[in-house]
């Protein structure tokens, strides 16, 4: 089983380490240009022109130069460590609900679940009951956080989120100081001093983040989230499948080539739409503008072309479905081509 979820994180990861690595360079560059600019008396009080997406902004350059330094720096390694705790604390979840389409070792059956007869009604008309429990589960362990997460890992699927000590205890760090900024803007309190003494920190000091820090706890967690992937792929290696359902429409150069990809929460309700004989208006239906629909579990993906205004058509069903809690995670994408394909 190949985890949709670490893909994500991967890919998202990559990205924040281009995004330090390239926006730290640019603030080398500012600084060294802004010393340059400095030694001359007149541009002590010279203004730089920033161009924003839609406007042009005037910064200090006596400012902009020497925050490029340090100031700079540390905001945005900061800033980036909130999201990567965040970013892997959300592959923890995902991983877990994929699991979830292909096992029942998520759902605690010895746990007693309070539902009122309103709840009852929902899942009978919008989801199974798994479904129900998991999304239960998964927003617990959401608000739980990192260690509540790590537990459940061990004692329902047997996969440890941190295989080593050391590695384990790294990890509970950086979840710490990422807190530390969530909510003391980077100052230390007195349960980080007294749960890392060695770390020289006193109450309501600064804990900063260097780069070296920064970049270690960068391939720490993707190193983690690479262990994760391997115990649980090889715990559950049976995925599903995907089903082709081809429509009746062909490809052509001129349509729009749209992909749409949804997550099934009520099958029943979709059951027309993904057999293709939903009517879009008066004299169409789902098949006109489908090349193919496939369906993996509760994953679907329809494969669309057709006209700007066909293809809006349909697009407006499935929001609908999406708001009434039938699908979720719609999303899509538009294929650019620039040829010609037909698909007999």
């Amino acid at each position: 089983m190949r985890l949709e979820s670490y893909r994500i994180f991967y890919r998202s990861a990559r990205r924040m380490r281009l995004l330090y690595d390239v926006t730290a360079h640019s603030y080398n560059l500012m600084y060294e240009d802004g010393r340059r600019r400095l030694r001359d008396p007149a541009q002590r009080d010279a203004l730089v022109e920033i161009a924003l997406t839609k406007q042009t902004v005037k910064r200090p350059l006596k400012v902009l130069t020497f925050h490029s330094k340090d100031v700079y720096p540390q905001l945005l390694r900061s800033t980036l460590l909130i999201r990567l705790v965040a970013m892997f604390e959300a592959f923890l979840i995902d991983t877990l609900e994929e699991v979830s389409e292909r096992s029942d070792d998520t759902i605690d059956g010895d746990k007693v679940v309070e539902i009122t007869q309103r709840q009852l009604l929902a899942i009978d008309q919008k989801q199974s009951l798994k479904s129900f429990l998991m999304q239960k589960t998964l927003r617990q362990l959401t608000s739980a956080g990192f260690r509540e997460i790590k537990k459940f890992y061990r004692s329902k699927l047997g996969v440890e989120v941190a295989q080593a000590n050391t590695s384990s205890k790294l990890l509970e760090e950086i979840h710490d100081r990422r807190h530390l900024y969530v909510h003391r803007a980077g100052h230390v309190d007195e349960q980080y001093v007294h749960k890392y003494p060695t770390s020289g920190f006193k109450v309501d000091e600064l804990a900063p983040i260097d780069e070296g820090y920064f970049l270690a706890a960068l391939g720490l967690i993707n190193n983690a989230a690479l262990q994760v992937k391997n115990q649980v792929e090889a715990k559950y290696p049976d995925a599903p499948t995907w089903c082709y359902k081809q429509g009746s429409q062909r490809l052509s150069g001129s349509d729009l080539l749209v992909v749409v990809t949804a997550k099934i929460i009520s099958p029943d309700a979709l059951s027309d739409l993904l057999d293709l004989s939903c009517p879009i208006d008066s004299s169409q239906i789902a098949s006109d503008i489908t090349i193919w629909v496939s369906t993996r579990s509760r994953d679907v993906r329809w494969l669309l072309s057709g006209s700007r205004l066909q293809i809006s058509k349909l697009f407006k069903i499935l929001t609908y479905h999406q708001n009434q809690g039938h699908i979720s995670k719609l999303d899509s994408f538009k294929v650019n081509r620039d040829f010609s394909l037909a698909l007999d």
